[in-house]
């Protein structure tokens, strides 16, 4: 976890510029807490293609499980509830299962995007490893 805090401390936005398909590397300063080399670089960008994969099976469980939505619905909006049936209109079910799905794949490309800029920046093993790690810890419940 310290080292996503650090990752987005120091170079948030060298991140969003990644996003955007370029093509420059991360630069990480002599005097920086969390690295001192591209290959920290690549491992922080490692973990956080990590966690947007662990994202991705939870928008995955969310989009495809029927009951989660509308649970979630009686616990933080009540007041949506439909005061003949006392059930969630089906569009706003339908709409948001509909932003879960399209999320399953936003956070894929994310995932994959960053997952390829770190084995760039440090070995392939290296970033595989910690990739799949993250995954695993951040899907744990």
């Amino acid at each position: 976890m310290y080292a996503v805090l650090c990752l987005l401390r120091e170079h948030g936005a060298q991140i969003l510029h990644f996003l955007t398909n370029s093509p420059v590397l991360i630069h990480v300063s002599p005097q920086s807490r969390c690295g001192t080399t591209n290959e920290a670089s690549g491992v922080y960008l490692s973990v956080v293609a990590g966690l947007s994969a662990a994202l991705s099976s939870v928008f995955g469980k969310i989009a495809f499980d029927s009951s989660i939505i509308p649970h979630w619905l009686n616990l933080l909006a009540p007041w949506i509830l439909n005061g003949s049936t006392g059930h969630h209109p089906e569009y706003l079910l339908f709409v948001l299962r509909g932003v879960c799905f399209v999320m399953i794949f936003l956070t894929n490309v994310i995932m994959i995007n960053l997952f390829v800029k770190s084995m760039n920046l440090s070995t392939t093993s290296e970033a595989v490893v910690v990739n799949t790690a993250c995954n695993f810890f951040f899907t744990v419940r």
